[in-house]
This record gives structure tokens, sequence and C-alpha cells, in this order.
């Protein structure tokens, strides 16, 4: 399981290229790959992916087919363990 960090850099947040990466996070929801997704509401242009992926590469795969990759954000990625799951989720 993985925590993505997403930062989107200066002047590169338009209309399309958002929706472009709204599609981009659906894939990966919809394939099984994401399992928690959403700005935070604390950080402009920024926002967070929990992930359930295997390994880092094919982390970096999926990261690598966004809309904003590899020139237009920071992308901050942390291998985790969920020790603790509320039951609500």
């Amino acid at each position: 399981m993985y925590l993505i960090l997403i930062e989107l850099k200066d002047g590169v947040k338009t209309k399309e290229r958002i929706n472009k990466h709204h599609s981009w996070i659906k894939k990966n929801y919809d394939n099984g790959y994401f399992l928690i997704a959403g700005p935070l509401v604390d950080k402009k242009s920024s926002g967070m992916i929990i992930a359930d992926i295997d390994s880092i590469q094919e982390i970096n795969s999926i990261i690598s087919q966004d809309e904003f990759y590899p020139n237009d954000a920071n992308y901050e990625v942390h291998k985790m363990k969920a020790n603790f799951i509320a039951s609500n989720l």
C-alpha cells in the first residue's frame, strides 16, 4: 500500500487538464488500484491518494500516465502499512 501526495506547480491548472487528471484517478480507482483520493483542503493545488499496489515500479508506471507528469507536478510516494482501518470506510 502506498500514500501518494501530489502538488501541482503554479500556472499549470486548467479545467481541461484537471478533467484529464480526474479521469486518470477514476480509471485507477475503477481498476482497484486507488482506494481513496481527493484534494488537500489545507494546501492549494494538492491532493492525496491511497493506493493498493504491490510495487514501487507499478506506482511509477501509473504516475507516469497522469496529465501533469513529469514536469507540472511534484509526486511524493511513501510505502505504508495500515495497522488500523475504520469500519466505516
